[in-house]
């Protein structure tokens, strides 16, 4: 069996305007000189290929091919391809080929906190005067107490096919790490230590014109200040002056009252000596608490980005 020709019945051809979607149906016939199937029919050369161009607007794609036997006279060697077009037609049909999608969204939360950032806030003042400096969150005799903020950050859900081998074992060592590298991400470039991974997914395997594919989904939590704790350094317990050994704070005895250990956190230094008096501001201390991995290599741009309901 041999292809003699193909030829386009220009003379058929028509197209429909619906607003959003935009169609059109072209016809062509399929010559070959000995019988044959309509699947030999729809992939003849000539025949345009799926998610292919229509010859007279690059808007609209080869949604389907429907081939049929021209008549029984033809003794299946004579076949006509109806080719529908459309502007909704995905132009990427491999799944694994396509970008990834970003959602954005916002998780309210509150935390303990135990710094207060006054120096951002010109004005600020209470009841002594202005405030100048950041300072911990203490009460006038220097003693913190429980105190909760806002916390809230934005997220986004990062989205990506992937092959149906993919296994989320690669993924377990990158849950909950921060970035050690400054990343590209939707069209911004992310600070390092400033985005977290806080979850995920992997779905089933799929299948889609063919083609296996899973996907995979990162939770992606930001924040301007970085995942790294601030602590005021308080105790009960100080070193010695170069002695290295941990001793109860012993306040200094005084008129009123004889030398006697203390009964509330008491502010340290960087060297965790007990300052003089309780009113004394202490270090501050930074944290590290998560392990941290680069991103870049795993949240490739480009991106579809989905921001309140729609594409963007």
């Amino acid at each position: 069996m041999a292809l003699v020709k193909v030829s386009r019945e220009t003379w058929r051809s028509y197209s429909v305007d619906l607003g959003r979607e935009l169609q059109a149906t072209e016809y062509y016939i399929v010559y070959f000189d000995a019988p044959t199937t309509p699947i030999a029919a729809e992939m003849a050369e000539g025949i345009p290929l799926y998610t292919q161009p229509h010859p007279d607007d690059s808007r609209r794609l080869l949604k389907q091919k429907r081939p049929q036997m021209v008549g029984e006279e033809s003794n299946r060697m004579h076949w006509e391809v109806q080719c529908d077009y459309s502007n909704l037609v995905n132009p990427q049909p491999n799944p694994l080929l396509r970008p990834a999608t970003i959602q954005w969204d916002f998780d309210n939360a509150t935390e303990d906190y135990a710094y207060d950032y006054a120096s951002e806030y010109p004005s600020a003042s209470n009841d002594y005067g202005p405030i100048s400096g950041n300072q911990p969150v203490v009460n006038t005799a220097g003693s913190p107490f429980p105190a909760v903020r806002d916390a809230g950050t934005w997220s986004a859900n990062y989205s990506k096919n992937v092959a149906p081998s993919f296994t989320i074992a690669s993924e377990i060592n990158v849950m909950e790490c921060v970035n050690n590298d400054n990343f590209p991400f939707d069209g911004a470039t992310i600070a390092q230590y400033s985005a977290k991974i806080s979850g995920g997914s992997l779905s089933v395997i799929q299948t889609e014109n063919g083609f296996q594919f899973r996907t995979v989904t990162y939770k992606i939590k930001f924040k301007n200040n970085g995942w790294i704790d601030y602590i005021a350094n308080f105790g009960l317990e100080d070193l010695f002056s170069g002695g290295g050994k941990r001793k109860a704070i012993v306040l200094p005895a005084t008129s009123d009252s004889p030398a006697e250990n203390a009964t509330t956190p008491w502010p340290l230094d960087e060297d965790g000596i007990a300052y003089a008096t309780a009113t004394t501001k202490p270090d501050r201390l930074s944290f590290y608490p998560y392990h941290t991995t680069a991103f870049a290599p795993i949240f490739i741009t480009p991106a579809y980005t989905v921001f309140g309901g729609g594409f963007i």
